[in-house]
């Protein structure tokens, strides 16, 4: 392949606005020492507020760690939040980049799929495909969601 020499352009290109990158940067140098003097000002109210927000940090972590910890116990113990705890790591392994690429894919073909075969026939094979793919990569417990939600 030829190399169409984007890479020189952008640089001439970069080279041409140089006045802007110079007002940006004297721009944000006054911004800077604005903050500086507003902090040198106020102080007192600075650093209250951050005392605050480092107590209001730190309680937030105490409640997060104590959710975690209710969490790993109810799923030690397989109660009530055990099934929604396999549905959300089922979710999230979906999440990964590969999944990500493998989805996308999928909605392409079933987009082919609805395009050429119809709406009513093209919808119901995307959904026993998709419902085959959901049990092939065992989230049963999505499938046997979906089929319970669907009803009749």
């Amino acid at each position: 392949m030829e190399d169409i020499g984007l890479v020189k352009q952008g640089w001439k290109w970069m080279q041409s606005q140089k006045h802007m990158c110079s007002d940006a940067c004297s721009a944000m140098r006054s911004f800077v020492e604005k903050i500086g003097e507003i902090v040198a000002r106020h102080w007192p109210l600075v650093c209250s507020g951050c005392w605050k927000l480092s107590r209001l940090i730190r309680l937030s972590i105490v409640y997060w760690k104590d959710c975690i910890l209710r969490g790993f116990r109810c799923s030690a113990k397989l109660g009530s939040s055990a099934l929604l705890l396999i549905m959300w790591s089922c979710f999230l392994s979906l999440t990964s980049l590969s999944s990500l690429v493998y989805v996308l894919l999928s909605m392409g073909a079933a987009a082919a799929v609805v395009l050429n075969l119809g709406c009513t026939p093209g919808l119901f094979i995307v959904g026993l495909f998709g419902i085959l793919v959901l049990w092939m990569y065992a989230n049963f417990w999505i499938t046997g969601t979906l089929f319970i939600v669907g009803g009749k």
